[in-house]
């Protein structure tokens, strides 16, 4: 009976586990008083049962759940940071291949602003020469003697992006190294000047700021190194700010070492975790000045199944953890289906012969958030938290605010009453709306009488309340998919050495 006690709590159904608790304490006493009964007065307790079971259980699935939310606008909450992808494991690899004004689309719907997901952050990898999952990026320094910056595609997608968003801010992490880099040993002086090599090889190169680096993915680390990793930062004048430790939620070695080691909690600007799933261990928890953020999350699908999960991660892992900025691994499937975990991305796009590509749910999911706040804005805690069946979080910028809801496990619909307060808006309340059939639709407005309005709102379904207007849905359409043009030759003699 209580075996799904766990899953309950996480996802935020607070309705069904009530229900779980009612019937199995119900249940248990209820067969202890049927034994003690005689076979006439066991049917008759058995029919009244029945009706009570009914009348518990049944009456409220057919009736609208009514919530009352209040938007208080002189209510506190973290800053919000961001909503992003991350370009890793070769993911990208095909994307630089589509021809245009295919792949122009393609970004667009990635990073331009109130176009499609419009992503507010992009991590790329420090490509290490190795295999880091879907194929190996390539090295800025296959030497200690050699220093190229044109090598791969992650330098270009950080120009495409930061061309769509100006205001993008970029993550670098670094997957694995060359072998020479401290004679196999990542966590040595090798080690930090590679780090510092790319993040000033980007701006040398490119004019562009990596705002944070992290450590090496999922991997145990040397808090000394990271100490001295943040010294070089400062020495070298970057204020790039480091992450650590971009490990599973389940390892909390990075806060036990923080509070161990003052120059270690000094050191790291920003937590990072990985798949906390909107739950994570407690540890996370702990009241610490640094901001915590999902730094790869995802749910490595992007139809209408990754697009849900999507919507929950993103409402409760600031519900449940105060999180601020989540990453989604991949950015886009730009890698062959045959090798691992395909269509892992938010958008497809891995036939760059034919130019067809695929924008999925999961984008829309992503743009519900951001199309519809900003970094910047703050979370109202008393205006964020779970519903009967589903979650919202509401944020704020001045007298604007949104609230992003996600109703994708409920299964029926709820009414939600919001009183307005506190300085916000009381003006034209715009909804999008997407589900399984419809993505990112914009409904009918809705005017506030006396600061409070009603919406209902159906199962299974993303929404966002906003009194912001400017938000769009991308329509370009891609050509039809097509074989690989067989046969196919290439000599390789037309490459640049090194490429």
């Amino acid at each position: 009976m209580f075996k799904d006690f766990k899953d309950f709590v996480m996802r935020g159904n607070v309705l069904d586990l009530a229900v779980t608790m009612i019937v199995g304490t119900y249940w248990v006493y209820y067969k202890r008083l049927l034994r003690s009964l005689s076979a006439p007065a066991r049917l008759t307790t058995i029919r009244r049962g029945c009706v009570v079971a009914f009348s518990v259980l049944c009456v409220p699935v057919f009736a609208n759940a009514q919530t009352t939310i209040t938007l208080d606008g002189s209510g506190t909450g973290k800053i919000f940071d961001g909503l992003g992808g991350v370009s890793a494991g070769a993911s990208s690899r095909l994307l630089i291949d589509y021809p245009e004004p295919y792949r122009g689309q393609i970004l667009d719907y990635l990073f331009k602003p109130n176009y499609g997901a419009s992503l507010q952050h992009l991590k790329v990898e420090i490509g290490g020469d190795v295999n880091s999952t879907d194929g190996a990026e390539p090295s800025h320094m296959h030497s200690a003697t050699d220093q190229n910056y044109t090598r791969g595609y992650e330098w270009w997608l950080m120009q495409q992006a930061k061309l769509r968003n100006p205001n993008i801010t970029f993550g670098a992490l670094a997957w694995g190294a060359p072998g020479w880099i401290g004679n196999g040993n990542y966590f040595s002086q090798d080690g930090i000047n590679y780090i510092l090599n790319f993040i000033q090889g980007a701006w040398s190169t490119y004019g562009l700021t990596i705002d944070e680096v992290g450590i090496l993915n999922e991997s145990d680390f040397d808090p000394y190194w990271i100490i001295s990793l943040k010294a070089a930062l400062q020495q070298a004048g970057l204020s790039t700010r480091i992450v650590a430790a971009d490990q599973p939620a389940d390892n909390g070695t990075i806060i036990s070492d923080m509070v161990n080691i003052s120059s270690l909690n000094s050191a790291v600007d920003i937590i990072g975790i990985h798949y906390p799933d909107g739950n994570g261990a407690p540890y996370y928890q702990l009241s610490r000045d640094q901001p915590v953020w999902d730094t790869e999350e995802g749910p490595w699908r992007g139809d209408w199944t990754g697009a849900m999960y999507l919507a929950r991660a993103y409402n409760l892992n600031y519900i449940n953890l105060k999180i601020t900025l989540t990453e989604v691994w991949s950015l886009v499937t730009s890698y062959y289906d045959i090798l691992p975990i395909p269509g892992s991305g938010m958008m497809y796009a891995n036939t760059p012969w034919s130019g067809n590509y695929n924008v999925e749910p999961a984008i829309w999911a992503t743009a519900h958030t951001a199309q519809f706040v900003q970094p910047g804005w703050q979370y109202l805690d008393s205006a964020s938290g779970l519903l009967p069946a589903g979650s919202f979080v509401t944020l704020k910028n001045g007298s604007d605010y949104s609230v992003i809801i996600e109703t994708t496990e409920a299964g029926n619909s709820q009414n939600l009453t919001f009183n307005i307060t506190g300085g916000l808006s009381t003006g034209t309340v715009h909804v999008w709306e997407t589900n399984s059939v419809s993505q990112f639709e914009q409904q009918s407005d809705i005017t506030p009488v006396s600061g409070s309005f009603t919406i209902t709102l159906a199962p299974g379904s993303i929404y966002s309340l906003t009194t912001t207007s400017g938000q769009a849905k991308g329509n370009a359409m891609p050509p039809p998919a097509a074989p690989f043009p067989l046969p196919y030759n290439d000599t390789f003699e037309s490459y640049a050495t090194g490429q």
